[in-house]
């Protein structure tokens, strides 16, 4: 663990460095509105971001593309890593090795200190104070609903735990593996066997499965043997699996599967909705009420929660839809269709991702 001397040192130098660029010219100038939703999208070998009309409100001078999570981006400039607002605003600037997009106010960072020659590696928040420090043993990974997984190397071996905001382990490092919290709970693994804790390390579903995924929906994935069910919250098997694969999360309270190489969708009660008559090559989700999927000629189009075909199958490539918008692939090129199948912003982008929530600043 880094000392309290090291830890003032870290937050001094990053408060220094947003203070320092705040007033700095870049550019990545905007003039996006508050609310406004980006996508990121690609030409060439550089990356930018557009409005839902298609107007380019970050230039393509990025070499790598972030997200915006919370009004602020991840961007690469050059060879370093740094972070926007959606004004085109540097508010930290292109210096840190690696940059995670913002969870629950925080983003995984690492930098290089050609002080000391050493990296370091922890989470800031918005204002550039580094609020926790991962020690030299530890690995971490995002927050999600306040706590963040981290894996730490001890003598006996890899263990997983949680730490809070406050640099502080909410829940020791005791578990063999864990995933992360999702609707409160939160996979780990024990004596070999997969179970669920809550946020303050209640067991609530005790460790029996031989694989588990997080709760989504209120249900979540789990394995015992060749046996695959979804369980409540108590633990509770609500329906077990008998296709050949099936996703691991609802979405839109349907669940994918594939059965005698044929993907169909069933409810959150397990019961078949849409039968499996579709050759797509991998599972899908619904989002928004549709769902991308291929038809037999291999292209791409968009059913409804009756297995109808709302938009045909006419392209390369399909996303989700997000925010009434869905990136798809025409002729080598991806753009973006609304709802009714019609283009919004034409196919004229090397790679694109979709649309994020709108975030105020």
């Amino acid at each position: 663990m880094a000392s309290f001397a090291d830890m003032i040192k870290i937050k001094t130098f990053l408060v220094l460095f947003f203070v320092t660029i705040t007033f700095l010219s870049f550019p990545f100038k905007a003039i996006s509105q508050a609310g406004q939703v980006f996508a990121a999208v690609k030409k060439g070998n550089k990356w930018g971001f557009i409005d839902t009309v298609g107007k380019v409100q970050i230039p393509f001078n990025l070499e790598k593309e972030g997200s915006f999570r919370q009004g602020v981006a991840n961007v690469k400039y050059g060879k370093e890593w740094g972070y926007i607002d959606k004004k085109g605003t540097l508010i930290l600037k292109p210096r840190l090795l690696s940059a995670n997009p913002f969870h629950d106010g925080r983003a995984l960072v690492s930098y290089f200190d050609p002080k000391d020659s050493l990296r370091y590696r922890g989470y800031i928040n918005k204002f550039g104070y580094m609020i926790t420090v991962l020690a030299n043993n530890e690995k971490g990974n995002d927050y999600n609903d306040g706590y963040a997984r981290i894996c730490s190397q001890t003598k006996t071996g890899l263990l997983f735990g949680f730490k809070d905001s406050l640099d502080s382990f909410a829940i020791k490092a005791a578990y063999e593996d864990a995933g992360d919290f999702h609707e409160g709970m939160a996979a780990v693994k024990s004596g070999g066997k997969w179970g669920f804790i809550d946020q303050k390390n209640n067991l609530l579903v005790h460790p029996q499965f031989d694989d588990a995924y997080h709760f989504q929906e209120g249900m979540a994935y789990v394995s015992q043997g060749s046996n695959t069910s979804f369980i409540n919250s108590k633990g509770e098997k609500v329906f077990t699996v008998g296709f050949d694969e099936v996703d691991v999360l609802v979405q839109d309270g349907m669940i994918c599967f594939r059965d005698h190489g044929k993907i169909g969708f069933m409810n959150a009660r397990g019961k078949v909705v849409i039968k499996p008559v579709f050759t797509a090559k991998t599972l899908t989700r619904f989002k928004d009420g549709l769902a991308p999927i291929q038809a037999d000629d291999g292209k791409y189009g968009y059913i409804n929660k009756k297995g109808e075909f709302v938009i045909k199958p006419q392209f390369e490539d399909a996303q989700f839809f997000f925010n009434n918008y869905a990136v798809v692939k025409q002729d080598g090129k991806y753009g973006f269709i609304n709802k009714k199948g019609r283009w919004v912003i034409k196919p004229e982008y090397d790679d694109a991702y979709e649309f994020e929530p709108a975030d105020f600043y």
